[in-house]
């Protein structure tokens, strides 16, 4: 049976529940898309030879399929901005999320997953924060 390695793209791969998801598909054996803030002092700590780091700011994730530019099977979508009670960041969050799904289909991704770590952050902001690192 021949190996079929796999192609995964990442959005807020430096952050807490990112690095922790780029990090496990790259030691699988995935070609991985990290997408990362520009210039975050995270980007750093995302070192596997399986992961090819893409920085770009999330106003500008429609430009995803002409950066990346091959196909992809998956697209895990972990970034969300600002806080919880501000309608017009949350309105953004809705549109960025969509033209990234969009972008997502471009590059042949048969899976799209939403999530990430805002949850947990919430009212426990000092306990988690995107610092902290997970084995």
């Amino acid at each position: 049976m021949k190996n079929i390695i796999k192609t995964a793209i990442v959005t807020g791969a430096a952050g807490f529940t990112g690095y922790s998801l780029t990090m496990k598909l790259a030691t699988l054996g995935y070609n991985v898309y990290a997408i990362v803030r520009p210039g975050s002092e995270h980007n750093n700590r995302i070192i596997h030879p399986n992961v090819k780091i893409i920085e770009v700011d999330y106003s500008s994730y429609g430009t995803l399929s002409k950066i990346i530019n091959c196909e992809c099977d998956y697209f895990f979508h972990l970034v969300w901005c600002g806080g919880r009670d501000d309608f017009e960041i949350q309105m953004k969050n809705i549109d960025y999320s969509l033209v990234t799904l969009e972008e997502a289909h471009k590059l042949g991704c048969k899976r799209f997953i939403c999530t990430g770590s805002q949850a947990e952050y919430g009212i426990q902001k000092d306990i988690i924060t995107e610092d902290v690192l997970s084995d």
